[in-house]
């Protein structure tokens, strides 16, 4: 956001219609020579005041002096004195944004897995914040990476996690990982397993998702040949024609 500077400007553009308008000292604003005397600065910061003259001696004595001439009666942390700074919020972290950062960097696929968009309910009503999370296994919710982000977190608050580990919650991040990895196999396990039943029984399944693309594309390209064909021999045409005349 910039700063508005108008303000500085008071005393200067009023003593410039004082003189212009040529009238006596008499009709000066009652707050003229003030502002003349204490003038606006167009930094939010306070400047730092000369304090020699305002510092007892025994202030003189325990505050330091610079070699700006001041005296440094207290600790101030460093800031950032651009306007620009001024109105920026803080960062807010969270833990359950750390070990979903480190979860889906580490298993970027696990992004491209169909999700529901209710499936966790809403911030007024999360689903999430009403399961037990002693088991990563959830009947109502399906396996994903918010499973080990809610998991980790319940296990690096249990007692004897934090007795042996603190407030560290990497150790509670590598056994939930662990039990997503042996949760993930057997969903494909069984996934495998009903596939075998079903053929077994005389199931017959259509084309994958994959196989009706590829069959897609081939009837586009076969469309598309004949097209390009007839289109090159109506450019070749027109080249012979401009080289005959």
């Amino acid at each position: 956001m910039r700063l508005k500077t108008e303000a500085t400007q008071v005393a200067l553009r009023t003593a410039t219609l004082l003189k212009n308008s040529g009238l006596s000292p008499i009709f000066e604003p009652t707050w003229y020579k003030v502002i003349l005397a204490n003038p606006p600065t167009h930094q939010i910061l306070p400047k730092v005041r000369q304090l020699e003259s305002a510092l007892t001696t025994r202030d003189k004595i325990k505050g330091k002096k610079t070699a700006d001439g001041f005296y440094v009666t207290r600790n101030k942390l460093p800031r950032d004195k651009s306007s620009r700074r001024l109105y920026k919020l803080p960062v807010i972290t969270y833990i359950e944004d750390k070990i979903r950062e480190m979860f889906y960097t580490n298993h970027p696929w696990e992004l491209a897995r169909p999700r529901n968009m209710i499936e966790n309910g809403s911030n007024k009503n999360p689903i999430i914040s009403r399961l037990d999370w002693s088991s990563m296994v959830q009947p109502s919710l399906p396996l994903n990476g918010e499973s080990v982000v809610q998991r980790t977190l319940w296990l690096s608050k249990q007692k004897e996690y934090i007795s042996l580990h603190g407030e560290d919650w990497f150790q509670a991040y590598e056994q939930a990982r662990l039990e997503f990895y042996k949760l993930r196999m057997r969903e494909y396990i069984d996934r495998q397993v009903a596939e075998e039943e079903a053929l077994m029984h005389g199931s017959v399944f259509g084309p994958t998702s994959w196989e009706s693309t590829i069959k897609r594309e081939q009837e586009i390209i076969e469309q598309f040949i004949p097209e390009a064909v007839e289109a090159s021999k109506v450019l070749e045409a027109k080249r012979t024609k401009v080289v005959s005349e």
